[in-house]
């Protein structure tokens, strides 16, 4: 596994973060990952947001790494292994994508 690298994030900006890998092990590289925003938190509700879609590649161990609000409701999509959940951003820096219940 490599080494992960993380930027410090923003006030009431969360982090999510994990590792895709494919089925026999490997790091699973380039794939595209994206939140969708759903629904802003409700002390941001009056905030302007410019994008309402975030997205990244995994990088050559399967890193990847999302900025997204805290609180507000977005749909995680990873098209290539067919991965869709939405969720509730965690009200924390930092976040494991697949540890989130």
């Amino acid at each position: 596994t490599g080494v992960d690298t993380e930027a410090i994030p923003s006030t009431n900006v969360c982090i999510l973060k994990d590792h895709v890998i494919n089925l026999d092990g490997t790091p699973a590289q380039n794939i595209s990952v994206e939140a969708r925003l759903l629904a802003l938190p409700t002390f941001s509700q009056s905030a302007g947001i410019k994008d309402t879609v975030v997205s990244t590649k995994t990088d050559a161990n399967g890193f990847f790494q999302l900025s997204v609000l805290q609180g507000a409701t977005v749909d995680v999509i990873i098209p290539k292994i067919g991965y869709r959940r939405t969720i509730l951003v965690p009200s924390t820096t930092l976040a494991n994508l697949f540890e989130i219940v």
